[in-house]
């Protein structure tokens, strides 16, 4: 997958829509992204590799690239103000 047309444009368009939201990572994490997303809707689908291809959007992934980023930067205390937790982990429930 990763030596087609196809990927490289992918992570380049991908690379430049994070750019262009002050966000920066490595191409190879862009690159392992790409793979697992375009594999995830193929198996998810029942569909080839190469036809998963057409619902790439490389926007569509900045913009969840950066929300991830900008959560592992603050932090789940200052979003939600609590820590999350399993349910079996509160000190209520044994």
């Amino acid at each position: 997958m990763r030596n087609t047309k196809a990927f490289k444009e992918a992570v380049a368009q991908t690379l430049t829509e994070l750019a262009g939201r002050d966000v920066t990572l490595t191409p190879a994490t862009v690159e392992d992204t790409i793979e697992q997303n375009v594999q995830a809707v193929a198996n998810q689908l029942r569909i080839h590799v190469r036809s998963a291809w057409r619902y790439f959007d490389a926007s569509a992934l900045a913009d969840s690239l950066t929300q991830s980023v900008r959560e592992l930067k603050t932090g789940p205390t200052k979003r939600s103000g609590k820590l999350p937790c399993h349910p079996r982990a509160t000190p209520s429930r044994p």
